[in-house]
């Protein structure tokens, strides 16, 4: 995150004062002039550290990196893999350092679920909604409205805001409801389809879907390989349908 960015060198220019002006942060939020600057001068070297999001390194082709570290897992190993590649692009001998315990994936499994709300919650939305359109026949609450009145209904499967606008998406894809903006205010009205629908119908949920399990599945598989497995993943091309072997 933004701000892992910024803590972590702060703790860095305390413990290696001699470098501290050669440490910095990079992240989308800083100006585009200044994200200019820092990359130049992670470039020519006069900035040795650059401990940045993941807005840094896509696209960007720096051919004298020795070390990458890895502070925080990413979400799959195609990302692993790309993250690794801005490592040693010269050809010569470079170094990915893994920086990585179980409770690290948790803050990746929370950002996922914002985008996956569970059936039982979204079933608790809908039947809020309905429940709404017997007097509101177009329904302008905000997300954490709706949110609050889902729990309500469901205090075991509660939404966040986040997730209910993911399932407002979802329910619009499925032809339950119709999205409509009026000025600056969101419209919700219900459709008369009120036959069975499948969640994996969505592409919106379905793509979320595929990605917690491909998150699940990344994983508990780099917290149980070992090296050379990891060596492998890093090393090699990601191509389609190719396995990782322990």
């Amino acid at each position: 995150s933004r701000d892992a960015a910024r803590f972590l060198v702060r703790d860095l220019r305390k413990a290696l004062p001699d470098l501290a002006t050669e440490i910095s942060f990079y992240h989308a939020g800083l100006e585009r002039d200044l994200r200019q600057q820092l990359e130049q001068a992670f470039r020519e070297a006069s900035c040795c550290c650059l401990v940045c999001t993941s807005a840094f390194g896509e696209g960007i082709d720096i051919p004298g990196i020795r070390h990458l570290v890895v502070y925080h897992p990413p979400f799959s190993r195609s990302a692993l893999n790309q993250l690794a590649g801005r490592a040693g692009r010269d050809g010569r001998t470079a170094f990915i350092h893994l920086l990585v315990e179980a409770s690290d994936f948790e803050n990746n499994r929370r950002l996922l679920a914002d985008s996956l709300p569970e059936r039982e919650g979204l079933a608790a939305l809908y039947r809020y909604l309905n429940g709404l359109s017997a007097s509101l026949p177009m329904i302008d609450l905000p997300d954490e409205s709706l949110a609050e009145g889902a729990g309500r209904l469901d205090p075991e499967h509660l939404l966040s805001a986040q997730q209910v606008a993911v399932g407002l998406i979802v329910f619009q894809e499925l032809e339950l409801i119709e999205l409509e903006m009026v000025g600056f205010r969101r419209q919700i009205r219900l459709t008369p389809n009120q036959h069975k629908v499948e969640l994996q119908a969505s592409s919106r949920y379905l793509e979320a879907y595929h990605e917690m399990a491909e998150f699940t599945t990344f994983s508990e598989w780099l917290l149980t390989a070992d090296s050379s497995a990891i060596e492998y993943l890093i090393q090699g091309p990601i191509l389609p349908g190719e396995r990782i072997n322990d």
